[in-house]
């Protein structure tokens, strides 16, 4: 078995995340453990942003985002 460790650390990723949107004060980047809408819900988000590379992509994204709408309908992923 290869450990797949990620390319950069959530610290780096969280780094760069905050200094991309600091002059965006309605935008927040936070390291949580758990389900994305209990998250969500904890910090009063409405909105989740999700990248999508590959066509591919869509369909599971869209998986997830159907999921996190019928655990939350007061969150929107985009």
């Amino acid at each position: 078995n290869i450990n797949k460790q990620p390319m950069f650390s959530e610290a780096q990723r969280l780094k760069w995340l905050q200094e991309i949107y600091a002059n965006h004060p309605k935008v927040e980047a936070i390291v949580y453990d758990g389900l994305t809408v209990d998250c969500c819900r904890e910090v009063g988000a409405q909105f989740i942003v999700r990248g999508i590379r590959y066509v591919n992509d869509f369909e599971y994204e869209k998986a997830i985002a159907d999921m996190n709408r019928s655990l939350e309908g007061n969150v929107e992923t985009i």
